[in-house]
This record gives C-alpha cells, structure tokens and sequence, in this order.
C-alpha cells in the first residue's frame, strides 16, 4: 500500500449497529480464479469449473470474525491478523470428516455480518485452520460442537463483497 494523505474523517451515523455474524462460506483457496476489487469492495469473484463456496452452519450468537493491527516501528512493519472463530453444533461423523478436511487446505471464506454486510478475509493469501477443538460438553445442557478458528495475516483489511454476487458463487 503506497503512503498517501487522507483527507476527511468518519462520522457516526444512526444506523442500528449489531454484532456477530450470520454467514459463513468457505471453499478452496485455489478454486478462486480471478477476484475484481476497487476502493475495497469485491465486485466479481471468478471460480474454477464446478466450485463453489459452501455454507457452514452455527447457532446464533456463536461466531465472530476480527482483525487486529500488528504494527512493528521498529522494523516498519504493519498487517492485520483476521480471525474467525465458528461454533459448529452437535457432533457427527459427517461433520468430523468435513472439518478433518479442512485441516489440509487455505481456505477462501466469505462471511456475512449481523448489520448485512460481506466480507472477504484472507484475500491475497487464504485462510487457515489454525485451531479446532471438539467438546462433548460436560452437562446435558451444554451440549457437544465444534469449535474452530481460521486465520491470515493480510496487508489491508477485508475487502467488502458486493451482495448481488454472492448467490451465485455458493452451492
């Protein structure tokens, strides 16, 4: 990213502004041909034959997605680490077989948040699982899932994708 003046600011706006997400599209990193951005907004995203993103369900109020700044001065560096984090219900074979996949790959990911907006992590490099644990829960109550974290180290924060594309790259 080249230095360059910014003029303007931010202002608050008085919109209705809620947390978490609702959506989550994984695929394989290396089925995304071709992706079009301008002034961070995805636009078009081109996929090899017959690939999708698929959509991994969760419960309410049990995934999140943040980007942290990771600035070095002294060696005039600066990133941004993304992480999404996902609770994924009840335990099965299905679904273990599924995540055991994930274990093997970069991930290209799409997420939808609560306010109804997409974002594209891992833009240039991909995401990948760098954690998941899977918990039988110790109460009825509680429940078993899976819990799993993705993450990448990007330059720029997530690109917004535009919502009219987005129907059409899921299966």
């Amino acid at each position: 990213m080249s230095c360059v003046s910014f003029s303007g600011g931010i202002s608050l706006n008085c919109e209705n502004n809620i947390g978490g997400l609702t959506k989550v599209y994984l695929t394989d990193f290396d089925n995304i041909v071709n992706i079009t951005e301008a002034g961070g907004t995805v636009s078009a995203i081109i996929m090899a034959s017959a690939s999708y993103f698929y959509e991994f369900e969760f419960n309410r109020n049990s995934a999140t997605y943040t980007e942290d700044l990771v600035k070095d001065v002294a060696v005039g560096s600066a990133l941004f680490t993304q992480t999404l984090s996902l609770t994924i219900p009840r335990r099965d074979v299905q679904k273990r077989n599924t995540l055991a996949l994930l274990t093997q790959r970069d991930l290209a990911v799409i997420i939808k948040d609560s306010n109804g907006f997409y974002w594209y992590p891992g833009r240039t490099e991909g995401m990948y699982l760098s954690e998941s644990t899977s918990t039988s829960g110790t109460a009825k109550a509680d429940g078993s899932n899976y819990v799993i974290t993705l993450v990448s180290e990007e330059l720029e924060r997530a690109p917004a994708v535009n919502p009219s594309i987005v129907n059409a790259l899921i299966a």
